[in-house]
């Protein structure tokens, strides 16, 4: 019986790392530094739910398993397509590699592997970045010309470098207090 009621466990943390990670995009409503910004906060409040999910799985597969449950709701909900799937299930596991590559069980691997899975939310992003007219058309649409505009700002390269570093970081920062209060 302990071993059902950790596995839902594991996957009730891994839904609850999709739902912070979805509920943080919508601090960008408020301005579109915060919609490019969301996945620094999504890095920093989803390092709970990463926690429990790594404690819980010993072996490879814990990103990949907090990745692919993010990435089906995305998809499913129609929010992301395959590419940015793909992003998302890459940082996956170049996450559980990193933590593998260090030890399934060391603090270190947490601190290394954490922020690159984080890191992965910019596969809900990349549009930006990949097919900046498109996503600009998309934005005037769905958020009016102003935003669209303001958002645009934030397309370049220095930008993508800055939040990703920035996500990074969060999620270092994250996974170091959770280490420390759990």
């Amino acid at each position: 019986m302990k071993k059902s009621s950790s596995l839902l466990g594991i996957i009730g943390f891994a839904i609850l790392y999709a739902a912070t990670v979805f509920l943080c995009a919508f601090v960008g409503f408020l301005h579109p530094v915060c919609w490019v910004g969301f996945p620094v906060l999504a890095a920093f409040l989803g390092t709970y739910s990463y926690y429990k999910v790594a404690s819980g799985i010993k072996c490879f597969g814990a990103g990949m398993l907090l990745a692919a449950v993010l990435a089906g709701i995305l998809l499913v909900l129609g929010e992301i397509k395959l590419p940015a799937a793909g992003i998302i299930l890459t940082a996956g596991l170049v996450s559980d590699i990193v933590r593998q590559l260090l030890g399934n069980t060391s603090v270190k691997a947490l601190f290394c592997a954490y922020p690159l899975l984080a890191a992965g939310v910019f596969g809900w992003l990349h549009p930006l970045w990949t097919n900046t007219q498109r996503y600009y058309e998309g934005a005037t649409i769905e958020m009016g010309a102003d935003y669209a505009e303001s958002l645009m700002v934030f397309s370049s390269p220095f930008f993508l470098c800055l939040f990703v570093v920035l996500t990074l970081i969060a999620g270092y920062i994250g996974i170091r207090i959770v280490e420390k209060k759990c």
